[in-house]
């Protein structure tokens, strides 16, 4: 009787570690979806702008706030003026 109360507590034991296996996946799974379907991502550390660039070299961070990172470098009424000629056959 002892044996079958151990067999029965461990089959027990095993079926609820299962279900917080589940349980937890389901709740990643949810997360992950509601992240992609609202387009946001976490929040970078210390309010950085934060995007990633890979390069063989090494990784570069951008720390930039969102505001440096968006603002307008050159104004509307300045730049360079190219003309441009066709060439043809």
């Amino acid at each position: 009787m002892f044996l079958l109360k151990g067999i029965l507590f461990l089959i027990l034991l095993g079926f609820i570690f299962f279900l917080i296996a589940v349980l937890r996946l389901a709740w990643s799974a949810r997360h992950l979806f509601q992240m992609f379907r609202s387009g946001h991502t976490r929040p970078q550390p210390n309010d950085t702008y934060g995007e990633t660039i890979q390069t063989d070299d090494g990784t570069v961070v951008d720390r930039r706030t969102s505001q440096e990172a968006n603002r307008k470098i050159i104004a509307d009424n300045e730049g360079e003026y190219v003309e441009y000629e066709t060439i043809d056959n």
